[in-house]
Parts: structure tokens; sequence; C-alpha cells
């Protein structure tokens, strides 16, 4: 008998018991700290359910994915256990900042000027929703739109709480002034423009979290009015568009407060017919491949990297379709330069902290791509390209915001030295 004993325990310590032990099970699952945000939010989130088996790897899943929110500044999971259960006890810590209001001022690499005010709510109601509300006057620089004014209004809802669904909805109507030249005609137009899109999209995780991969389906409506001014008239008609967007995309990326990791890509297509009551049909495709790559040597030091490529049949106005400039395309070259009906387009980074701050990181950027009158022409391998320096600032303190700052310069002919700055995160 006692030869037996000692062989059981053997197998017991070698994991190779013929009998079957008693797994620790979930008995519990309780939400501390969270001051706003709903318990339902969090604990959808989790990789572990009440009656679960509990283990180590989806704890630590479990954590990640709800810092993955972007509301948390902190994350932890302990278990406590009795002699009849077992709970896990979820801490968070908040961020402060959830909803503010602040005057908007802002001149772009272009010159262009833009006044106005931001009221932005996010984790509103606790639900993990965000609602952006932007009034606007902007002055334009040397470009086809001398001025405009504007108000628009964005709604997310990554998932709908209790189920897999996400939803989205944006609208504007915005004012401006045109002074158009085309086929040896010119122009000025008053154009009024009236945007709204809804979409709706699910989240096909096995675990149930908001990760992997996302379907979604949209509709939107667009109308443009233009009053003839002065000049040659003809330039411009009213138009109504109506289109579906239709988007599949896999997202695999980690929230780590100054930094992040892992990838996401996607493909979207837009199409506009006389069935769905377009005044014009056209078709557009875009793909996209991001990577966040952390270099082992110091924390929040990364390599990233995003792919994008479009093409598209039509613009509404005729005319291209595409234009590379701006701080989230091609940095370093001036607006109208790069444009077709097709992109190829490479940004990268490299950033690592400074000064001993983990939210303040610098570092350097180059960028490569070009815009072609096809897509067929991407084969020529013709690219412009730009390089510079970036700085990035995290206010960990606030709901998903970092200030940037890119000075670019273009290296091809049409290239020149651009300064970006920017309240909103860069791919």
């Amino acid at each position: 008998m006692k030869r037996l004993v000692v062989r059981l325990v053997a197998l017991m310590l070698l994991g190779l018991c013929p009998f079957p032990l008693m797994a620790e099970v979930v008995g519990q699952i309780v939400v501390e700290g969270n001051k706003k945000t709903r318990p339902e939010i969090i604990e959808q989130e989790m990789l572990l359910r009440v009656g679960d088996d509990l283990s180590e790897p989806a704890i630590e899943q479990s954590r990640q994915a709800i810092m993955d929110l972007g509301l948390f500044r902190r994350v932890e999971i302990r278990t406590e256990r009795s002699a009849d259960s077992t709970r896990l006890v979820v801490t968070v810590k908040e961020k402060k900042h959830d909803w503010y209001i602040l005057p908007k001022l802002d001149r772009n690499a272009d010159g262009d000027i833009t006044l106005g005010m931001n009221l932005r709510a996010n984790n509103f109601n606790g639900l993990n929703q965000s609602v952006k509300l932007t009034l606007a006057y902007k002055k334009f620089e040397d470009a086809t739109t001398d001025e405009l004014y504007g108000v628009s209004w964005k709604f997310t809802y990554p998932k709908i709480i209790h189920t897999p669904y996400s939803v989205f909805n944006y609208a504007s109507v915005s004012q401006s002034v045109l002074d158009e030249e085309r086929d040896g005609l010119k122009g000025s137009y008053d154009r009024t423009e009236s945007v709204f899109g809804l979409s709706l999209g699910r989240w096909f995780s096995p675990t149930g979290i908001s990760k992997g991969l996302h379907a979604g389906l949209g509709l939107e409506y667009q109308r443009f009015e233009h009053d003839h001014l002065s000049g040659d008239p003809g330039l411009f008609d009213n138009v109504t568009e109506i289109s579906m967007t239709g988007s599949l995309t896999y997202t695999l990326v980690n929230d780590l407060l100054y930094s992040r990791k892992g990838y996401a890509l996607g493909l979207v297509l837009k199409q506009a017919n006389e069935v769905l009551g377009s005044d014009r049909p056209y078709f557009n495709q875009f793909a996209f491949y991001r990577h966040y790559l952390p270099l082992p040597w110091r924390e929040h030091t990364n390599f990233n990297v995003q792919v994008q490529a479009a093409s598209g049949n039509q613009s509404i106005f005729g005319g291209p379709i595409f234009e590379l400039s701006g701080n989230q395309s091609l940095r370093g070259y001036r607006r109208e330069t790069l444009e077709g009906d097709a992109y190829f387009l490479v940004n990268t980074q490299f950033l690592t902290p400074i000064f001993g701050k983990k939210n303040l990181r610098a570092g350097v950027l180059f960028d490569f791509g070009n815009a072609y009158d096809s897509f067929s022409e991407i084969k020529d391998l013709e690219f412009e390209s730009g390089a510079g320096v970036s700085l990035r600032w995290k206010l960990k303190q606030w709901v998903n915001t970092e200030i940037r700052l890119d000075w670019a310069q273009g290296l091809g002919d049409e290239g020149s030295s651009r300064i970006y700055v920017s309240g909103d995160a860069f791919f």
C-alpha cells in the first residue's frame, strides 16, 4: 500500500495521475474601483465567466483585454479563495478626464487655419460610448476651397452591452466657398454639404471579447447643393450620393498605456449606384495593415508600420479621387501634389521614451508611396518618399488622447519641409 501511495504522488507531480483532479472553478467575479464604468462593460471583456475553470493565462489575457478598452490607467486581477469557492477581484483605476470642452485652434502644414470648439465625451454613460461634437471655421491657404463653416457629430459604441454588435453614427453640415478652375473655365460657388452615416458591425471572437474578426455594413447619405456666385456657371451641380459600405477587419492590438503592441488589418468596400438613389455611381476599395512592434531593449520603444492601398473608378465631381498630403498620409508634401484614382502608401515610425518620461516619446519617421491614375501603375514602383522626426505626448489621464508633433522633409522633386501638429493618435 505504501508503495502504491508513493507511485500516485510521483504521477501527480509529473501531471500523469490516472485519477482526475478537481479543477479550481470561478465562483464569483467582483469589480472594484470603477466610479463610472459599468461592471458589465468590464466583465464582457473577460475570458473567464462564473463556472469556468480557473487558469493563470486566462486571468492575464482578461486583464489585458480590459486594459485594451482604453478607459483605465491600471487593471489588476487577483484571486480570493475560501473553503467553498474562489472569486476573482478585478481592480481598475479609471482615467479621470473622459469628457471635456476645448477650444479648437489649429494651423496645419498647408497654412490652413481652423478656429472652433470641440465637445467630447468618452465612456459616455459608463458604457464605453464616445460622442464628439465639433463647431469649426476653417480658412484655406492656396486651395480650391476658400473658407468653410461646419458642425459635425460622431457617435461610437464599440460593443453594445450584452451583445456582440457595434454601432457607429456620424453627421455633418458645412458651408464653403469654392474657387474652381477646370477645362478652361473659372467660377466661384457657395456649397452646402450635408452628410449622414450609420454603420452596424458584429464581433466574431469565440471568447466574446471585442478582439479578432469584425464585420460591418454601413449606409451613407451625402447631399451637395451649389449656388453660383461669379464667373463661369456649370462647373458644379446639385448632387445626391447614397452609398453602402462593407468592411472586414481583424484586430489583435494591446494597449500598454504609453504604447501598443500587436497588429490590425482590414478591407473596406464602398459602392454607390442608382438602385440606392444615388445620382452618380462609383466603387472604391481600401485595404490596410498596421503593426506595432515593441523592441526588447527598452520599455515602450516601438517600431510601427502602416501599409495602405486604395483604388476607385470615379469621384463625385470628376478629377482625382485620392490625395496624399497631411499628417496621416505621405508627410513632406504640399496639398494637391500627389493625386490620383489609386494610391499605395507605407508609413514607418521609431519611437522611444525621452527625458525619463514614459509618456513622452520621440523618434524618426520615414514614409514612401504615390498616387496613380490607376491601380495597375503601382507595379512600376515609382514612389515618392519623406523622412523626419516625431514627438508624442501621451496624456495618460485622458481617454484615448495623444498630442503629436512631426517634422518631415519630402525627398522627391515635389517635396518640401512640413510641420504637422495634432491631438489624435496616428495609426
